[in-house]
């Protein structure tokens, strides 16, 4: 008796787990499909789902498990970066212009924003956190964050946007105009002054060919 309780002991725990198991798995599953719904709209996602006849979320779990594998190897990281910042959002930003909502059109004007001046301390982060670069984590530290940036889940662009550039922006938005107007007439000048300078060239050589050809006919 004591033996067969025993067993029926296990077997109760083993089923315990097993349904603990499966809830587990049935909520990561659920966690999953929330946070890569948009990514399993892709046609390459849905594509490779319908070959495998696996489900779109675990394709891409899957291409961004590769793509942390291959960043972190320092395989290919320049390009993957380059195009996580720059295809994808393009490709978005598309889709909003032809879209009617406004909603999307300021999610990705503010992520363009907040990308450039990402861009502009990317060369000072590189120096300052050289040991990270060497150890291979610059390349997946960076596309985390501007996966963070710019996935909808997120929206990490639109809360710096909010609470770090804009302020910036705001506070010193005139004298910035100020220096901007200046620039730019200064750029303007120099092109006039180009143009000025190709146009009377060929205008002056033409004059010196003359002046020579009246003297040589004075000679003759």
């Amino acid at each position: 008796d004591v033996y067969k309780r025993q067993v029926s002991t296990q077997s109760t725990w083993g089923e315990q787990q097993q349904i603990e198991g499966k809830q587990k798995m049935g909520n990561f599953e659920e966690l999953l499909d929330l946070k890569t719904k948009d990514l399993q709209k892709f046609a390459p996602v849905q594509y490779v789902a319908k070959q495998f006849n696996i489900k779109a979320s675990y394709v891409v779990l899957g291409g961004i498990m590769s793509i942390l594998v291959l960043l972190g190897t320092g395989l290919g990281g320049q390009l993957l970066t380059s195009a996580i910042c720059y295809l994808y959002p393009a490709w978005m930003t598309f889709k909003a212009i032809e879209s009617q909502e406004q909603e999307d059109d300021v999610q990705w004007l503010t992520y363009w924003i907040v990308f450039t001046f990402f861009t502009i301390f990317d060369t000072i982060i590189n120096s300052c956190f050289l040991y990270i670069f060497m150890m291979g984590l610059y390349y997946p530290l960076k596309y985390l964050f501007l996966l963070w940036l710019f996935l909808p889940q997120f929206k990490g662009a639109s809360f710096l946007y909010a609470n770090a550039v804009r302020p910036i922006l705001k506070k010193y938005e005139s004298i910035i105009d100020t220096h901007m107007a200046n620039v730019q007439d200064k750029v303007l000048g120099g092109v006039q002054e180009l143009s000025l300078i190709h146009i009377s060239e060929p205008t002056r050589q033409a004059e010196i060919s003359y002046a020579v050809f009246c003297l040589k006919k004075k000679k003759n």
